[in-house]
């Protein structure tokens, strides 16, 4: 099977520590042929930069922007300025990929040309406390009775077989997001009316299956989740007033439950 480069899209604002074990794990585990792009969203941290300079630029790019632009617009910016490839993978730089991670996703978008966006399945790392260290994050997105989407089965063991099976699902999240560049550039990328890093990725997603493009959970694709890499002040700050934004859009959809099984509610 041919196998085209993938632009890996890493959007960072600070976070280094996080952003290492990103990078890291990037160069370390994954086969298919890629380049990777960190978009830093004005860090300006010497720190940062000091790491930046450690990294081959024949396989790295730091693209710096000179103001602070917000999740969406930094991906936006990224995507359509700067990358060339076929195939972009958004990744969050609080993620951390695990062995043969990109191989499964693509394998899954080349099977059929529909086939728009591709997720992983996430998990907590060893160290999440509260007891989430190891379990289910992100399975796919679902949309309940009122459209307001959630993760399923978070918190769950890792190795449920509901998570097990790759399947076709109306969301998955932006954390790990192979995109067709078809797909973002008929959809124009990210509504800037999201604002840091709530929902975009949602609507996004319901967006795409308005124009007829297919999405799937890569149950074969795992990666490590941290969750709010970049502090929970901007998830706290704009969810609310986010997801008002998506309802007023998408209110009107059916609960998609169904897809995930009778326990998804739970």
């Amino acid at each position: 099977m041919e196998q085209p480069q993938v632009d890996i899209v890493l959007p960072v604002y600070r976070a280094l520590e996080f952003t290492k074990k990103a990078v890291q794990s990037v160069l370390k585990f994954t086969t298919w042929p890629y380049h990777l792009y960190i978009a830093d969203d004005a860090s300006n941290m010497a720190e940062m930069d000091s790491f930046y300079s450690t990294l081959p630029v024949e396989t790295v790019t730091i693209m710096r922007a000179s103001r602070r632009r917000g999740f969406g617009d930094i991906c936006n910016y990224t995507v359509n300025q700067v990358t060339k490839a076929n195939y972009i993978c958004l990744l969050n730089s609080d993620t951390e990929v695990l062995p043969q991670w990109l191989s499964p996703m693509m394998i899954r978008m080349l099977s059929n040309g529909k086939i728009g966006i591709v997720g992983a399945k996430l998990i907590f790392p060893p160290n999440k406390p509260d007891g989430l260290g190891l379990t289910l994050q992100h399975c796919g997105v679902a949309r309940n009775a009122k459209a307001q989407p959630y993760h399923p089965f978070r918190g769950f063991p890792a190795n449920i077989p509901q998570a097990a099976e790759s399947h076709e699902v109306n969301a998955v999240t932006g954390a790990c997001f192979l995109v067709r560049r078809a797909t973002w550039q008929e959809l124009h990328g990210f509504d800037r009316q999201f604002e840091f890093a709530q929902f975009e990725d949602v609507d996004f997603c319901w967006r795409a299956r308005e124009k007829g493009w297919l999405i799937w959970y890569e149950a074969d694709a795992t990666l490590y989740h941290y969750e709010h890499g970049s502090g929970e002040n901007y998830v706290t700050l704009r969810h609310d007033a986010n997801r008002a934004k998506l309802l007023s859009r998408w209110g009107h959809l059916h609960s998609d439950e169904f897809l995930f099984g009778p326990d998804a509610h739970l």
